[in-house]
Order: structure tokens, then C-alpha cells, then sequence
């Protein structure tokens, strides 16, 4: 399911925002985007995500604030540069017979003599941080998505009514069948035989071997289990779409076995109904982590 997540976090004085996308995909697809001083922890990221997020597309976006961190330095004093100023006075003291000191206060007039050295950080230092942070933002985009599930629940659950539904009709007709084959056979048998006397007991034997090479009993008792399955599977709140996508390919396999063994025509068009739904909710599950 579609969802976005937000969240910040302070370190050290410097801001980190995660922002993270996730978009309906069959598989688990992560892409990580982060400064590149913090590229040795890609991997670190990447699991925390694949650990909380079981299905989809996933962006992640890492951004630290620039502003600050070019901004950020210590002073240091240019020890070279200081040393080399004060081995010149002296020289000039030696050679020129000159008096007098040179103060630190002339010293700090020069420019070079205060270095600007740029703040580093140890990305290791700041995982903990960056972790926290982005668990935050899935937990975000994680309530967006629960909100679309809502909707998407309902919609399931409409479509297994609706299967439940045609499911009945076909066990209906299933149940007169014996007896529709049963008339069929006699007036085939009729228009072969005219009237020449047929075995006693024998058109009743055939329309029992019909009847039961006809019986879908076995195909809507796991149907109706595998209804019931996915019904339980939409309450729960653990990572579920993989389960639903199964039941629902066993649910076709079902359907098509009894479409194949019936061979009624009422029966074949109420199960190419079921598959076309079926489809649907396929296409749905699909977006379910």
C-alpha cells in the first residue's frame, strides 16, 4: 500500500530528516538516498527498512542540513605558520641587532595564523540517531497505510460476499444435477434405443456414475475453507499479502476443477464470474504487505 512518513532528529547540534515513500509493488524493492559522508551505514539502513517494511516500492531519503554542516568548524592555530613567523622575528632580532617581543595579540592579527578546520563526524557516532529517526518516519508512513488498508479491507470483504454468493448458486445447481443427468441420459438412451427394452437398473447405474464423476462436493467444502481463511487473514495485523495472494490461486484452481467436472452451463457462468472477481481481488492483494 501507498504511504508516506516524516520525521527529524537532532544531532550534535545538526538536523536530520528522513523521509520515506512507499508504493504498491509485488516484491520488496529499497532504495536508500543519503549524503555521501554517511554512506558507509547504507547497509544498516537497509535492513532496518527491509526488517520493518515486508512489501512494495520503498524510497528513503536521508538529508542533513547543509547549512549547518558547511558552516560547522573549529579553530586551530597554524602552528607552522606561527612557527615560521616567530623564527623570522628572531633572525631579524640576531641580524639587526633589533629589541624587542612579539605578543600573541600580533600574532592573532595575522590571518593565517587561526585555521579554520572543518567539523568532522563519525558516522558510526551517529547511527543510533539516524536509526531512531527512521523508524519514526515508517511509523508515519506505516498509519497512512493502515488508514488505506481500512478502505481496502472493506472492499475485499465486499468481493468474498459476492464469491460467497455465487458460490451458493453453484452448490444449488450442483445438488439438482444428478437428477438433470438423469433425464438427459433417458432421453438420449430413448432416441439411440427406440423402443428396445433397456436392463433393468442400468440407466440408474449410468446417471450414478455421471453423478459422481460430477460431484464438486470436495472442491467447495476447501473453498469455502480457503474463503474463510482469507477472511481470518484480514483481521490480523502481521504482514499477510504472500497468504492471500496463495488462497486465492488455490481458489481459482478450485473453481476451474469444478467448472471442468460439471459441465453445466449455469454452473460454467457463475465460475467464469468467481474468476474475473478473483482477478480483481489478486490485483488488490498484490498492494498488501
Amino acid at each position: 500500500m501507498t504511504g508516506y512518513g516524516r520525521a527529524e532528529a537532532t544531532f550534535g547540534g545538526h538536523r536530520i530528516e528522513v523521509e520515506i515513500k512507499c508504493q504498491n509493488h509485488r516484491f520488496k524493492d529499497i532504495i536508500i538516498r543519503l549524503p555521501k559522508f554517511l554512506q558507509p551505514l547504507e547497509a544498516e539502513v537497509k535492513s532496518l527498512v527491509a526488517r520493518e517494511i515486508q512489501r512494495g516500492r520503498i524510497e528513503v531519503g536521508i538529508f542533513w542540513d547543509r547549512a549547518q554542516w558547511e558552516n560547522s568548524y573549529r579553530l586551530e592555530p597554524n602552528l607552522q605558520f606561527i612557527t615560521q613567523y616567530l623564527a623570522i622575528a628572531n633572525r631579524l632580532r640576531e641580524e639587526f641587532g633589533l629589541s624587542g617581543t612579539v605578543s600573541v595579540s600580533e600574532i592573532l592579527k595575522e590571518p593565517d595564523a587561526i585555521s579554520r578546520v572543518p567539523e568532522e563526524l563519525n558516522p558510526e557516532e551517529i547511527l543510533p540517531t539516524l536509526l531512531a529517526c527512521i523508524e519514526d518516519a515508517i511509523g508515519n508512513a506505516n498509519a497512512m497505510k493502515e488508514k488505506e488498508g481500512e478502505f481496502l479491507k472493506v472492499d475485499l470483504l465486499q468481493r468474498l460476499t459476492q464469491i460467497t454468493e455465487w458460490l451458493l448458486e453453484i452448490r444449488e445447481r450442483a445438488r439438482k444435477l444428478p437428477e438433470i443427468y438423469r433425464e438427459r441420459l433417458g432421453v438420449r438412451i430413448k432416441s439411440l434405443m427406440g423402443d428396445l427394452p433397456l436392463e433393468p437398473g442400468r440407466l440408474e447405474m449410468e446417471a450414478a456414475l455421471i453423478a459422481d464423476r460430477c460431484d464438486i462436493t470436495e472442491e467447495l467444502t476447501r473453498t469455502y475453507s480457503h474463503l474463510t481463511q482469507l477472511q481470518g487473514l484480514l483481521d490480523t495485523q502481521e504482514p499477510v499479502g504472500r497468504k492471500l495472494e496463495f488462497l486465492i490461486q488455490e481458489i481459482h484452481r478450485e473453481i476451474t476443477t469444478m467448472a471442468n467436472k460439471v459441465q453445466d452451463a449455469s454452473v460454467s457462468k457463475v465460475c467464469v464470474e468467481i474468476k474475473a472477481e478473483l482477478e480483481k481481488l489478486r490485483e488488490q492483494v498484490q498492494n498488501i504487505e
